[in-house]
């Protein structure tokens, strides 16, 4: 087992050792999201930068937006006489959840450019000049 410490006194640390990776993101398979609401809608734009079309699944169900991404690639390079000189194998898997109440289930639209997914999610229209007034018993 190796140190994960590059010293093995404490002492001898510079304080800096411990914010070297202060700016890695916590998260790094949650994709970058920017959500708008409106008086009619929710926009949002989602980064899945890499990932194809066909291997995202988009699903609304009872005030909860599911995105979940899937891409593999392999890269398998040979020598001249096909004995496997590199191989390498990625594979990304992003499964998040938005909750947005009062979406109009048959109203959402999704496009997908450039590796980022935007969403428009029309609102359920409801008449909010209405007031009901509660008695105080």
């Amino acid at each position: 087992m190796s140190n994960l410490l590059p010293n093995n006194n404490f002492f001898d640390l510079s304080p800096s050792i411990f914010f070297e990776n202060f700016t890695r993101p916590i998260f790094p398979n949650f994709p970058n999201t920017d959500i708008k609401e409106t008086s009619s809608e929710y926009i949002l734009d989602i980064d899945l930068p890499g990932i194809e079309k066909e291997n995202i699944s988009l699903d609304y169900q009872g005030e909860t937006l599911y995105i979940e991404a899937k891409q593999s690639d392999e890269n398998n390079e040979t020598d001249q006489e096909g004995n496997i000189i590199r191989q390498e194998r990625n594979t990304a898997y992003i499964n998040r959840t938005y909750t947005l109440p009062n979406v109009d289930e048959n109203n959402i639209n999704a496009k997908y450019t450039n590796g980022v997914l935007h969403l428009n999610l029309k609102k359920n229209k409801q008449d909010v000049t209405s007031t009901k007034h509660i008695e105080i018993e």
